[in-house]
């Protein structure tokens, strides 16, 4: 397991049993090898990307969470302090930086 992995899994800045389920189900499907072709840790260990938006909301998000919505992932992920890069379509998702 990367480092990043484990920060995914232990690092959301807010404690709440919603978030820690939230978070756990996002880490169980970004290391779910056969979700690699919709989801999955870039080379660097860093961030993840959603391969294809709109199958991954329509076929793999129901599998781990109550909905089909991509936004409302993105808002949970923001919500835990990461960041989207580039369009939400794209689905590149890393840490966001440190607020000094």
């Amino acid at each position: 397991m990367s480092v990043y992995a484990r920060a995914l899994l232990s690092s959301c800045g807010c404690r709440s049993a919603p978030v820690a389920c939230f978070i756990g189900s996002l880490f169980r499907m970004l290391e779910d090898d056969g979700n690699d072709h919709l989801i999955a840790w870039s080379a660097s260990g860093d961030t993840f990307l959603v391969k294809n938006v709109e199958v991954f909301a329509a076929e793999l998000l129901p599998q781990y969470f109550k909905h089909s919505n991509f936004s409302s992932l993105s808002r949970q992920l923001c919500f835990c302090e990461y960041a989207t890069l580039g369009s939400p379509e794209r689905g590149r998702c890393v840490p966001a930086p440190a607020v000094v």
